[in-house]
């Protein structure tokens, strides 16, 4: 739609520092700016409402990169009712609307060189590719191995709430207790697990804290996976939209994701995290914090001499 209204951008610098600024500015709606080329865009920096907004033909269109979530929609500004796509996050990380403002910027520019048109899905999975999406790796036996906890936890009353798709601490919290699910496949009853971050294995102030390892084998005649345990645990009271929105959040949709089915090579265990458990935190290192110049932790657990209890988990 062509509108007199709007403040012009010279050049495409000064659309991706006019989109950072603004994104750092709390205001809820800035005024319509206009591209080089005259791309209408309204930028929002409040809550949930967070990002960018382009006018643009687009084919409907939704998906997410890590936190960066892109929907065609229509909005209402200053009286124009503008159609377009609209890319924001919910986010207060300042790398993540860095992103957000590049992929903006870049999304202006595809649509100022196409006359106002734009292939909305095969300009994201190019920003995919670049940024690369930390969801894509999550392999679908891990996510069946924290809806068995989850289940497991869902039927004996605990209250649980699945964290891991929105990175949180661990991946999954209760009232008392918090609960990190590891799983692995593979022919050798090892239990060895890989943990990826130095916190990992760290409780909650106030809360005791579990490792939950699962050893699956793929299967077709598996009773276990992505779509079977979603059942039981609708079935077992827990929300299935928190369920829905959980498995969009990892993108493990489809219907040969869903539908991929494992067994249990042993019994499900659950190792208590306290002083008796192998783990490699701040106190382990002089000084009782970890080196200086250290970011990352990643290390692998040879569980075979620690003790455990076994979890009977049933559909």
């Amino acid at each position: 739609m062509e509108s007199t209204k709007g403040v012009a951008c010279n050049s495409y610098s000064d659309c991706i520092e006019n989109i950072d600024q603004l994104l750092e500015s709390g205001i809820h709606r800035s005024t319509l700016l206009k591209s080089p080329f005259g791309t209408l865009f309204v930028v929002s920096s409040e809550g949930r409402d967070k990002g960018v907004f382009v006018s643009a033909i687009s084919e409907p269109f939704k998906d997410h990169l890590n936190e960066i979530y892109v929907e065609t929609e229509t909005v209402e500004n200053d009286g124009i009712e503008l159609s377009g796509v609209f890319i924001s996050t919910p986010s207060d990380n300042a790398a993540t609307a860095g992103i957000l403002g590049q992929m903006a910027c870049d999304f202006i520019k595809q649509v100022d060189e196409n006359e106002g048109r734009i292939d909305s899905e095969s300009w994201f999975n190019g920003w995919r590719i670049a940024v690369g999406n930390r969801n894509t790796v999550k392999r679908v036996y891990d996510v069946v191995g924290e809806l068995v906890a989850l289940l497991y936890l869902q039927k004996g009353g605990y209250g649980p709430v699945w964290k891991g798709p929105d990175a949180g601490r661990h991946d999954i919290s209760c009232v008392n207790f918090d609960f990190e699910v590891k799983s692995t496949v593979s022919n050798r009853i090892i239990p060895e697990v890989t943990i990826s971050s130095g916190r990992q294995l760290d409780p909650t102030p106030g809360k005791e804290l579990y490792l939950i390892l699962c050893m699956f084998e793929e299967s077709p005649s598996g009773i276990y996976s992505i779509d079977c345990l979603v059942k039981s645990l609708i079935c077992n009271g827990y929300p299935s939209d928190m369920l829905e929105r959980s498995l969009e959040k990892l993108d493990v949709n489809s219907t040969l994701s869903r539908n991929t089915r494992f067994d249990l090579l042993t019994k499900v265990r659950r190792y208590p995290v306290d002083s008796t458990f192998p783990r490699i935190t701040a106190e382990s290192f002089s000084g009782g914090h970890y080196p200086d110049h250290v970011v990352g932790l990643t290390y692998t657990l040879d569980l075979r001499d620690v003790f455990y209890d076994e979890l009977d988990i049933d559909l």
